[in-house]
């Protein structure tokens, strides 16, 4: 695609191993992207978009995947030089799809293609200690250590091991990510103990299983779900071949397996325009 628009691309220049301290690559990952914390509190429920795009901007490809059990996969990764590519499964909830990307993310930056599913860093995965590694660097780019230990609800706890719902879901909004993944984090911190985690990691995952039961009430128009699982990036790309007359706009509905009248509705959800 990017070769028939004549487009360059930005070779993937982010290179680490798995014996890197997992602190300081989660930092030097937020350095890559330019993520500072002000900015990251402001992005809640948007901060898989957020994420996305901050990835999306280094030339990485990032797709949701529609209708795939999570049992299957939670997520993949593709490590090539040019136009690594990262899927997350569309029937994750926004806290889990975020953390599922920047899971893939290590995988790109240690150059190890990969598939992640749930549970994958325990021991029936083909490789759990690389799945728990990515795992840890996930956690340490997306709540830094020396910001949530200075977070008000933490340090006023000292090493307390028992955390109320509330306090939680306070914590976990602020870094955009979902409980369980906060819980884990301080777990992994000291601030509680593994049988508190385990206990509400039966209760998270409960508490998932009911929501994937529950029937759709319809879900978005069709445009929005392609451009949901193709991204905002790849989308204003196959325009951009369009308007330099590079693709015809039945090349345009073919990428984006629609029919032609509904491009210019496809068009103005990409670019955010009205009417």
């Amino acid at each position: 695609m990017r070769a028939d628009l004549n487009e360059p691309v930005i070779p993937f220049s982010l290179t680490a191993t798995s014996d890197d301290d997992v602190e300081e690559l989660g930092r030097r990952i937020r350095t890559y992207f330019g993520v500072i914390d002000a900015e990251q509190q402001k992005w809640k429920r948007d901060a898989f978009d957020a994420w996305r795009s901050a990835i999306e901007a280094k030339d990485v490809l990032v797709f949701l995947v529609p209708r795939l059990a999570l049992s299957e996969m939670r997520g993949a990764a593709i490590a090539e030089q040019e136009l690594p590519l990262i899927l997350v499964n569309a029937r994750d909830r926004s806290g889990g799809r975020t953390f599922t990307l920047l899971h893939e993310f290590c995988h790109l930056a240690i150059h190890q293609s990969g598939v992640s599913g749930q549970g994958g860093d325990e021991s029936g995965a083909p490789n759990p200690n690389l799945e728990r590694y990515c795992n840890a660097v996930a956690a340490a780019a997306l709540m830094p250590r020396d910001w949530l230990l200075s977070e008000p609800l933490v340090s006023g706890k000292g090493v307390a091991e028992i955390w109320e719902d509330d306090e939680l879901e306070t914590l976990a909004g602020r870094f955009g990510v979902s409980r369980e993944a906060l819980l884990r984090r301080l777990l992994t911190l000291g601030r509680t103990t593994q049988a508190f985690y385990q206990s509400k990691r039966i209760e998270y995952l409960k508490q998932y299983d009911e929501m994937l039961g529950e029937k759709s009430s319809g879900g978005p128009r069709y445009h929005v779900q392609v451009l949901s699982q193709l991204g905002r990036s790849f989308a204003r790309l196959i325009f951009q071949g369009y308007y330099e007359r590079r693709l015809t706009l039945r090349d345009v509905a073919g990428y984006f397996n629609m029919q032609v009248k509904s491009v210019p509705e496809m068009e103005r959800a990409t670019f955010r325009l009205q009417g």
